[in-house]
């Protein structure tokens, strides 16, 4: 199942126990358009939109480029992937949530 939230609405301390991956996407981004359904295949995701430019999320999460995806683990991040993502990442997302 895939939640989606605005920036303002997302902390990875709310993210439930385990392996979780976000997917930090804009509006504005016609990579993220291409990407979001492929994503949306992850069996436990979110998708934080980080339109505003002033966010802080981007920095937080040290944010240089949309699309971006964390697999975080226990609220911590653990695996990121950034930039032009295509189907064939989601396969490497799902392994990565499957990671012991």
């Amino acid at each position: 199942m895939v939640r989606q939230v605005p920036g303002a609405g997302f902390r990875a301390s709310d993210l439930p126990p385990g392996r979780v991956a976000v997917l930090f996407c804009a509006d504005w981004c016609g990579y993220c358009h291409r990407f979001l359904p492929h994503f949306k295949r992850v069996r436990e995701g979110w998708v934080v939109d980080v339109s505003d430019e002033d966010d802080p999320l981007w920095d937080i999460h040290a944010l240089r480029v949309v699309p971006t995806v964390i697999v975080f683990h226990d609220g911590e991040p653990a695996k990121r992937w950034e930039g032009v993502l295509a189907a064939h990442h989601v396969e490497q997302v799902e392994a990565a949530l499957r990671a012991p």
